[in-house]
C-alpha cells in the first residue's frame, strides 16, 4: 500500500533537493513513490534526471509497476519500452540499445521480460486503430447455408480510455430444403441482408447497439452491455443481451408461406433476451474451474414465446503451458432446457433446437504450438456424450414426446500469421461428428493495424466472431 502525500512529500522534497547525490536505486526509489501517490510536479522533476543515470532494465521494469498505481498509460509504457530495450542490449551483450522490434522479437522466455512484453501488450491493443475484414461459412444439417462477411473499424479514444467500433456484417442465407410440416411441399429460400452496429470497448466492459440484417424478412434492434471484474483469483462476467437465433433461415429472417385457403402468413425472426453470468478461478496453478448460468426469454412474429435455462461447469488441467506451446486437457458437464419444443416447419415455430432437457458430458483436448515469431497453429479435439428428452412439437395435435442419446465428437483447428507489422490473418474450421448432425464452420479475417505492430502471432489465436454472435 501506498504512504500518504503528507508523508511522502517531505522525503521528496529532501531527495530532489540532493538529487545529484543519489545513487540509480535511490532515483529510482523516490521517483517510485511519487508515481505511487501521483505527485506530478516531483514525478516531472525525477523523470527528467533519470538521463544522468545508469539504470538497468529491472530499474525500468520497477518504475513501470509503480507507474501502474495511477492511470497513466504514457509514463507506464515509457518505462516498459526501455526496460525491454536495456534487457535485450544486457542480455545480448550489445553495445548500444536496439529498435523496440527487434528487442522485441529476441525476448527470452523469463519473468520480468515476460512481464514487460505482456504490459507493452496491453497497451497497445488498449490504443491502437484497427481495421477487420473477414468471411465465415456455416453449414447447419437440415437448416441453413449461410455466408457472412464482417467489416470492423476499431477506432482507438485514448483520451476517453476505451475504442469506438463500427461494424457492418454482410449476410447470404440459404435455406436448404425444407418440408411444410404434414404436408409434401418441398421448397428453398435464399435470403440476404445487411446488420449495422455500433460499439463501445473499454478495459472492462463493453456495449454495442445495431440491428439484425436490413433486407431479411424481419428486422430488429439488437444489443448488450457486458461488464468484467476480479475478485481475488476469480473473475466474474456478467452481460445483458438481446441477439438473433442464426439455427435456420426462419429463425433469423422469417418466412412467408401460403396456405391451401391462399392466405399468405410470415413468421420467424426470433430473437433472445436475457442475462448471462460467469465465473473462473485460477491461482496461477496448472488447474483452474469455470462455469456460467443463462437465461434468455425467445420472441418472434408470429412464433410461440419460449424461455431457455442454461448452465456449464467446467475444469481444465495445463499439463504444458509456455510462450512456445499449451496442451491442456478438461472436463465440461452442460445442461440446457426450453419451455416449448418449436422446431418444426410450421407457423407458430421457429425452426430452432429446442428440447426440454439436454445434458452432455464433454472431454477437450487442446493442442497450441509457436512455430516462429510470426506463425501459430493450433487443435482441439472434444468427445462428448449427450442426453435430450422433447415434448411433443408444441401446438401440433397427435404428436408424441420423444428422447434421444448418443457420443458425438468434434475438432478445430486454429492458426494465426503476422504478414507484416500492420496485417495479420486468422483462420478457424470446426467440423462436428455425430450420427445424425454434423454442423461445420469455417471462417477466416485479415486485420490491418493502423500503427505498426509488432507483437508475435498469439499462441492460441481467437477466431472471428460475427456481430449476431457477440456476448
Amino acid at each position: 500500500m501506498a504512504a500518504s502525500p503528507e508523508y511522502v512529500d517531505p522525503v521528496l522534497e529532501i531527495q530532489a533537493q540532493r538529487v545529484f547525490e543519489l545513487s540509480d536505486e535511490q532515483v529510482v526509489s523516490s521517483l517510485s513513490m511519487a508515481l505511487q501517490t501521483n505527485n506530478k510536479p516531483y514525478i516531472n522533476f525525477f523523470n527528467n534526471h533519470l538521463p544522468l543515470k545508469s539504470l538497468s532494465a529491472f530499474n525500468y521494469w520497477q518504475l513501470q509497476e509503480a507507474s501502474l498505481e495511477q492511470p497513466n498509460d504514457a509514463l507506464t509504457k515509457q518505462y516498459a519500452r526501455q526496460a525491454l530495450l536495456l534487457d535485450d542490449k544486457e542480455r545480448l551483450g550489445l553495445d548500444r540499445t536496439r529498435d523496440i522490434g527487434s528487442a522485441y522479437r529476441a525476448a527470452d522466455d523469463n519473468w520480468m521480460t515476460n512481464d514487460i512484453i505482456a504490459t507493452l501488450d496491453r497497451l497497445d491493443e488498449r490504443h491502437e486503430s484497427y481495421f477487420i475484414v473477414g468471411s465465415e461459412f456455416n453449414n447447419v444439417p437440415g437448416g441453413s447455408k449461410y455466408l457472412t462477411v464482417p467489416f470492423e473499424l476499431g477506432i482507438a479514444m485514448p483520451e476517453w480510455n476505451g475504442r469506438l467500433k463500427l461494424r457492418t456484417d454482410s449476410v447470404y442465407l440459404n435455406s436448404g430444403s425444407l418440408t411444410y410440416y404434414d404436408t409434401n411441399v418441398e421448397f428453398e429460400r435464399d435470403r440476404v441482408g445487411q446488420a449495422f452496429s455500433i460499439g463501445w470497448e473499454a478495459d472492462n466492459w463493453q456495449a454495442d447497439i445495431g440491428t439484425t440484417p436490413v433486407g431479411f424478412r424481419y428486422t430488429d434492434w439488437v444489443g448488450g452491455i457486458e461488464g468484467v471484474t476480479e475478485w481475488g483469483d476469480v473473475t466474474l462476467r456478467g452481460n445483458l443481451s438481446k441477439r438473433p437465433v442464426t439455427a435456420s433461415l426462419i429463425s433469423y429472417s422469417g418466412l412467408s408461406v401460403t396456405e391451401r385457403t391462399g392466405e399468405t402468413t410470415e413468421f420467424g425472426g426470433v430473437t433472445r433476451t436475457g442475462a448471462t453470468l460467469s465465473a473462473s478461478w485460477n491461482d496461477g496453478r496448472p488447474y483452474g474451474v469455470w462455469g456460467y448460468l443463462e437465461y434468455h426469454q425467445l420472441t418472434g412474429n408470429n412464433v410461440a414465446d419460449n424461455d431457455r435455462t442454461s448452465g456449464m461447469l467446467g475444469t481444465y488441467y495445463n499439463f504444458i503451458s509456455t510462450d512456445k506451446e499449451a496442451f491442456s486437457l478438461g472436463g465440461t458437464v452442460f445442461y440446457m432446457g426450453y419451455d416449448k419444443n418449436v422446431n418444426e416447419v410450421i407457423i407458430g415455430h421457429g425452426k430452432y433446437y429446442s428440447p426440454q432437457n439436454y445434458t452432455s458430458f464433454s472431454v477437450p483436448v487442446s493442442y497450441y504450438r509457436r512455430h516462429s515469431f510470426d506463425w501459430t497453429y493450433g487443435v482441439r479435439g472434444t468427445v462428448s456424450f449427450s442426453n435430450a428428452s422433447f415434448d411433443a412439437p408444441y401446438n401440433i395435435p397427435g404428436t408424441s414426446p420423444s428422447t434421444s442419446q448418443g457420443i458425438s465428437a468434434g475438432l478445430q483447428l486454429y492458426t494465426e500469421y503476422r504478414i507484416s507489422d500492420h496485417w495479420s490473418f486468422v483462420g478457424y474450421v470446426s467440423q462436428q461428428f455425430a450420427s445424425d448432425y454434423q454442423p461445420s464452420v469455417f471462417n477466416v479475417y485479415l486485420k490491418y493495424h493502423f500503427d505498426s505492430n509488432w507483437r508475435k502471432a498469439r499462441l492460441q489465436p481467437d477466431p472471428l466472431r460475427l456481430y449476431a454472435d457477440y456476448f
